[in-house]
């Protein structure tokens, strides 16, 4: 499962297409389902179609069998009017056998129940089948379409006889052989060509003679031909050499579950609508900054701005402020876009070393000469730890000179308590300044600040930008300065954009400014050259 979030974060572009996949491979199994449930149900169909024809056939086999046993056994081959008149008594109560016939030593119809002694005795034609019936060894043989014209009839019949008596099958009782649905029934006697004995008239003619192929006259169970593109199903009858076979082409089938189909693909088409829509939210979740932002928060990743802190008596730069950028991509986010992620995800001391050791490394390789300059970073407030940051900054600045450095560690006011002092002071013995960041946004008193005892107390922006407005919030600055001098604190006003409101911070009793009429935040290159002019 952690695939597709990393494929998802790592080709942005392939997002709706994943979607799309997604939808797709729904669409497609739902269709497929639907679709194997037809086919299934079909083949059902087939192996119910060809039960029923070998249990029809069994019977009319068995009663054949058992008529031409019993001649065999009880009567005489003679075509006297008593035997012709016992034979008829036979037929009566038979329900395949529509005609007994009499041959004599030539295989010739001497007489028969239906037409009596004929004035000539009629030759049979070639067996189109001999077998041999397991139970009585009676050797029995077959004539298929038998044109019994001669014998006065006007129709063609199956013949099957054993020794001198033959029966010829009422045709009323091969009709139900196909009723199930059956395609063809054949008569596929070993080392001889497969003949017809019925077809279903709704067969398809190039069909008719496909079936009496070597590879339809075996047994073989339902299932799908991929060469024919037909379901097939023969099955051969027990201890005889009929076959029954069944078979439905791909277009038939088609037609046959022309609604079915077109339900499963409406079903196909609202199922992969809905996994695109919930698709698109996983995707959407997974390519949000909330679930990308653990592997984003890398070094090459972590790009630090400086903006320089200036003497507003002298317009020396005497520091700057630590400003980080995340790249993502081609992209470069703002901290106010990833510091909500980067706290829902619990990764502010993983974001605060990389900040940290970044801009460390490149103010020490691009101002290693640097006396008495400040930098100021901005913590979280959970990390505002004596043992965590002297090791950080330890670990940092193990093989480089920094001598000349001094650190700030920004805190806001909301973070105020007992613990933050506490561990504000044991910063301040290590040598670290502490300032307080937008001072007067939040419910500070004098009590607390002197718990706290900051270096520096940082004027908020929106304070800075009323001034000029003389309005009721920028008079607060005043405030500001005096509860900093209470606490033996110096001030900074952020936010400073024009020489008017440098002035009168500087009035106001303001040492420090920090804003666009100074220097804007900028790489470490730009300061570079910012601090050599």
């Amino acid at each position: 499962m952690l695939l597709l979030p990393r494929l998802v974060n790592r080709y942005p572009r392939m997002r709706p297409w994943l979607a799309l996949l997604g939808a797709g491979l729904a669409a497609l199994i739902t269709s497929s389902f639907a679709l194997g449930m037809l086919i299934a149900g079909q083949l059902e169909n087939m192996r119910t179609m060809q039960s029923q024809g070998l249990a029809n056939l069994t019977v009319l086999r068995d009663e054949i069998n058992t008529t031409l046993e019993r001649l065999a056994r009880d009567f005489e081959p003679e075509c006297s009017e008593a035997n012709l008149y016992a034979l008829r008594k036979v037929i009566f109560f038979s329900r395949t056998v529509g005609d007994i016939g009499i041959l004599d030593d030539k295989d010739q119809l001497v007489c028969s129940t239906a037409i009596g002694i004929l004035p000539q005795a009629l030759p049979m034609p070639a067996p189109d089948a001999v077998y041999r019936a397991p139970s009585t060894g009676f050797s029995s043989r077959i004539f298929l379409d038998v044109s019994v014209a001669e014998m006065q009839r006007q129709e063609k019949a199956a013949v099957i006889a054993v020794g001198r008596f033959d029966v010829i099958v009422n045709p009323f009782s091969t009709a139900p052989l196909l009723l199930g649905g059956a395609s063809a029934i054949q008569i596929s006697p070993d080392e001889a060509p497969v003949r017809t004995v019925l077809r279903n008239p709704a067969l398809q003619p190039d069909w008719v003679e496909r079936l009496r192929e070597p590879a339809y006259a075996n047994a073989r169970p339902a299932g799908f031909d991929w060469k024919e593109m037909a379901f097939v199903a023969v099955d051969r009858l027990p201890r005889s050499v009929f076959v029954i076979q069944s078979v439905v082409t791909w277009d038939d089938f088609l037609a046959a579950h022309n609604r079915q189909l077109k339900l499963s693909v409406v079903a196909a088409l609202v199922i992969g609508s809905l996994c695109y829509l919930v698709a698109r939210q996983h995707i959407d979740r997974w390519s949000g900054l909330e679930h990308r932002i653990a592997s984003l928060l890398i070094p090459q990743n972590i790009v630090c701005h400086y903006q320089p802190i200036v003497d507003l008596q002298t317009g020396a730069t005497l520091g700057c402020e630590v400003l980080f950028r995340l790249r993502d991509g081609p992209a470069v986010l703002y901290p106010d876009s990833v510091l909500p992620a980067v706290i829902q995800r619990h990764l502010t001391w993983q974001l605060d070393q990389l900040v940290v050791s970044t801009a460390l490394s490149e103010l020490t390789r691009h101002l290693p000469d640097l006396r008495s300059f400040q930098i100021a970073f901005n913590f979280f407030p959970e990390n505002i730890e004596l043992s965590k940051i002297t090791s950080l900054f330890g670990k940092c600045l193990a093989h480089t000179p920094h001598d000349g450095l001094q650190f700030e560690i920004e805190v806001i006011e909301e973070a105020y308590g007992a613990s933050l002092a506490k561990e504000a002071a044991s910063l301040k013995e290590r040598g670290f300044l502490i300032s307080v960041d937008d001072f007067g946004t939040g419910y500070s008193n004098l009590a607390s600040v002197k718990a706290l005892a900051p270096d520096l107390l940082k004027i908020d922006r929106s304070f800075v930008m009323e001034m000029e407005d003389h309005s009721l919030r920028s008079s607060m600055i005043e405030e500001i300065v005096l509860i900093a001098n209470a606490v033996g604190a110096k001030v900074i006003a952020e936010g400073v954009e024009n020489a008017s409101q440098a002035t009168l911070l500087r009035e106001k009793g303001v040492q420090f400014g920090q804003g666009y009429w100074f220097a804007r935040p900028m790489p470490i290159e730009q300061l570079s050259v910012h601090m050599r002019t």
